[in-house]
């Protein structure tokens, strides 16, 4: 039996150059602000995860290990083997598309952002509460009148959740403490008197991941020099489910589509059991 057992941080201003993944680990490669690349974009890595235990093993069980005779080879021969693996989810950057640009943000290089990157808004949103929820976003209403035709009788400055706006709930006013991220837009930057987003790079964190694996298998000798191995393995034996990553895109809030919904990694596939049988000649 093996076990080992790391616990560890890793911080940087870049984890990928040029790979963008909208999800967990390099979610967004390029810096919001360009001339503040070093301090504006110094955070957890999308490498990090904090705490890892894994833990192996393997027993062949030494009843009949000759294998004599009828019963040697009906009961000898036996052994299992199985992994086991938990570690902290893999951070992530919220990022956004639109919201930015089309509600008169002036952070963007809009035409750099299309033309070489493929998406509109480098910026990141501002952060309401780190005690909300990771999936709640807010909006300022006059934002929203404004992009989406809601939230026109509120004030301009009235925060409204976004998930509502989107889920087509209607409007629900919320305060800062009621949502983990406000986005991003022209409002915002007056509000907050920054085009810049306070949220951290990799500021969230995605799902942790716990997967077994077991297996057992029959070694029927035929000689000292060659046998056969009849094998049961059984991936995420305890059919754990481990989602496959996060949508980081704030634009998504309030989604509940597969793989579709900003900051729940719930909406992922999250995998299941597999049984898998095999027989081999080793010599």
């Amino acid at each position: 039996m093996l076990t080992s057992y790391t616990w560890s941080k890793t911080t940087d201003n870049a984890s990928a150059a040029f790979q963008t993944t909208a999800a967990a680990g390099s979610s967004l490669a390029f810096a919001q602000n360009v001339l503040n690349f070093n301090s504006g974009e110094h955070g957890l890595s999308g490498l990090d995860f904090p705490q890892s235990w894994t833990v192996s093993f393997v027993e062949e069980i030494p009843l009949f290990r000759r294998q004599p005779g009828f019963v040697g080879h009906v009961f000898g021969g036996w052994g299992i083997s199985g992994t086991y693996l938990l570690t902290s989810g893999q951070p992530y950057t919220p990022l956004q598309i639109f919201l930015n640009t089309f509600s008169g943000g002036v952070a963007n290089d809009t035409a750099f952002n299309t033309n070489i990157v493929g998406v509109f808004d480098f910026v990141r949103p501002f952060v309401g509460s780190n005690s909300a929820p990771a999936d709640q976003v807010g909006i300022f209403a006059g934002d929203a009148c404004g992009l989406f035709g809601v939230g026109c009788s509120e004030s301009p400055t009235q925060l409204i959740s976004f998930n509502a706006v989107n889920n087509g709930t209607g409007v629900v006013e919320v305060t800062n403490k009621q949502v983990r991220y406000i986005a991003n837009t022209g409002i915002a930057d007056s509000v907050f008197g920054s085009p810049f987003g306070n949220a951290a790079r990799n500021a969230s964190r995605d799902a942790h991941t716990s997967v077994g694996n077991f297996s057992i298998y029959k070694n029927i000798r035929f000689n000292d020099r060659a046998w056969l191995q009849w094998h049961m393995t059984m991936t995420n034996v305890f059919n754990h489910p481990n989602f496959a990553t996060v949508d980081a895109i704030v634009e998504d809030a309030g989604l509940s589509g597969q793989g579709v919904g900003f900051g729940n990694p719930l909406l992922t596939n999250g995998g299941s059991r597999t049984i898998l049988f095999g027989m081999k000649v080793i010599f």
